[in-house]
């Protein structure tokens, strides 16, 4: 009898351990199921959490994108419209300028291209900024530039010449390198000299970029924080034109010219701001300077900085015949001053000291 107890002991208490043992199992996978479901449920949040983050940056972007110009006020409006300013010296001012389809100086000893806006274009020959260059420095230029036109390709058009509203800096400089075709520069005296001069263009000593004030007028983006490097942005467009000339003329010099100074006014003559004060939106004349001289540092250009140029709000009277374009005088000031830096750093720049 004693050892029928005994026997129904030690069965009671391997019952006993066996159930415990399972309770222990089911504890501590209950235990490990909770911590995994607890860590899942952190990782989803912390996912969620994230993804709004990045949704909220996203749509932080694309505001920053459409109001750049959408929102930008219509300042071109007030360019020409001032009171009491000597129009006489403006020969293209609508964006007609004087079709000189031909170097200046051709024989001259320096080779010199620019690309810019009206700033060049509207004053060719005689008496304009290329010419005035050409003659200080015994340069044959080139001159590309095209009235009206910014840096900046139009958001959604395409970067080529198709039609007029497609052709901005970036494009011109994809036609003079083989990229896209000349179209509708065939009608421009820039795309008539590339035309006839490509070889000579791509070999040229120095290029000069003179692009801003129409990207500030239109309210070109001047870039993207989530992609700076789009050609759809100020600075995006100056990179890559930069970057085909030193691709397809390596030994070129390259001149990167802050926009210059201009002033608006209305029809009434209320004055409304200058390159400093007014705002267009993405940012003052002066910011896209700031872009521009980014992009020239990147490139080791040199940079032709606005206080270097000649005309300020000082004497902007004297040297601006609408309060964007140059007189005689002031492309005479501009051009000296852009020749005696060309002069200087690539003709005859300092010797360094041993």
């Amino acid at each position: 009898m004693n050892n029928e107890e005994n026997k129904n002991k030690k069965g009671l208490q391997a019952v006993i351990i066996a159930l415990a043992a399972i309770g222990l199992l089911s504890i501590i996978a209950l235990g490990i199921y909770g911590v995994v479901s607890i860590k899942e449920s952190f990782d989803q949040r912390a996912y969620d959490s994230d993804h709004e983050r990045y949704e909220e940056s996203s749509d932080e972007i694309e505001e920053e994108k459409e109001n750049a110009v959408a929102e930008a006020p219509k300042v071109k409006e007030l360019v020409g419209a001032g009171k009491d300013i000597d129009r006489s010296d403006v020969k293209t001012i609508t964006g007609e300028p004087a079709t000189v389809a031909a170097p200046v100086n051709e024989n001259g000893d320096l080779k010199i291209t620019f690309l810019g806006d009206g700033v060049l274009d509207n004053f060719r020959g005689d008496n304009g900024i290329d010419d005035i260059v050409a003659q200080n420095l015994n340069a044959t230029v080139y001159n590309l530039a095209v009235s009206d036109t910014s840096a900046t390709p139009q958001l959604e058009k395409s970067i080529d010449n198709k039609s007029d509203d497609n052709i901005c800096g970036l494009s011109i400089v994809k036609a003079l390198v083989g990229e896209v075709p000349l179209d509708k520069l065939k009608d421009k005296a820039a795309g008539q000299i590339i035309g006839s001069h490509r070889d000579e263009i791509l070999s040229s000593d120095i290029f000069v970029i003179e692009y801003g004030i129409v990207d500030f007028m239109t309210g070109k983006p001047k870039t993207f924080s989530d992609d700076p490097d789009s050609f759809y942005n100020y600075y995006g467009a100056l990179k890559e034109m930069l970057r085909l000339i030193t691709k397809n003329a390596p030994n070129a010099k390259i001149v990167v010219c802050q926009p210059s100074y201009i002033y608006f006014y209305r029809d009434n003559g209320e004055y409304v701001g200058d390159t400093y004060t007014l705002n267009n939106g993405p940012g003052s004349e002066y910011d896209y300077g700031d872009t521009a001289g980014c992009v020239a540092g990147e490139f080791n250009a040199l940079f032709y900085k606005l206080e270097s140029q000649g005309i300020s709000a000082q004497n902007s009277g004297e040297m601006l015949t609408d309060g964007v374009y140059m007189n005689e005088k002031g492309r005479r000031v501009y051009a000296d001053n852009l020749s005696g830096a060309i002069t200087r750093n690539f003709i005859d720049p300092p010797q360094q000291s041993e």
